[in-house]
């Protein structure tokens, strides 16, 4: 799936530069951020020492009018029933302040034209999800889930996630 998603970004007219497992620098932020939500810090399976954490991919987007940078976690659908991979969201989207937009469908099976569509909505929109952008992919049986910031829990907002996307 990722690499369905690079060969999608490196053809595509408005993406510069593609950084593919982009570190989570400086490392101390993320130890913070893992502290304050309560979850522990990926580290060293052998010495216990902290780990860099990255995203999948970094990239600089140039709309036109300025240029901007996204960053993008892509994870097959059945990767979110497991606890730690949402946890480590939750510390990727604390330390780059985004917000997660998850697609899934179980009828979808060429994903190109959807992500290629997002992607010129996301520039045209200046880097935001719009409804209209959301709507006109949500009628191809598509469920669009927006995991937005939230002072609650990471069990909480799993919860919400999961229930959002029917499981």
């Amino acid at each position: 799936m990722e690499r369905n998603y690079f060969y999608l970004t490196e053809f595509s007219v408005i993406i510069l530069d593609i950084r593919e497992q982009f570190p989570l620098l400086p490392q101390e932020e993320t130890i913070v951020i893992a502290e304050e939500l309560g979850i522990k810090h990926p580290a060293d399976p052998k010495t216990g020492d902290p780990i860099v954490m990255i995203t999948d991919f970094l990239l600089t987007v140039d709309k036109g009018q300025g240029v901007f940078e996204v960053a993008h976690t892509i994870k097959m659908k059945d990767k979110l029933l497991e606890e730690r991979v949402l946890e480590k969201f939750e510390i990727e989207r604390e330390n780059r302040s985004l917000s997660m937009l998850i697609l899934s469908s179980f009828e979808i099976g060429e994903w190109k034209t959807i992500y290629d569509r997002l992607l010129i909505n996301l520039v045209n929109d200046s880097g935001t999800w719009t409804s209209k952008s959301l709507k006109s992919i949500e009628g191809q049986g598509i469920t669009v889930v927006k995991a937005k910031h939230s002072s609650k829990g990471v069990q909480h907002r799993a919860e919400v996630l999961l229930n959002k996307l029917d499981y």
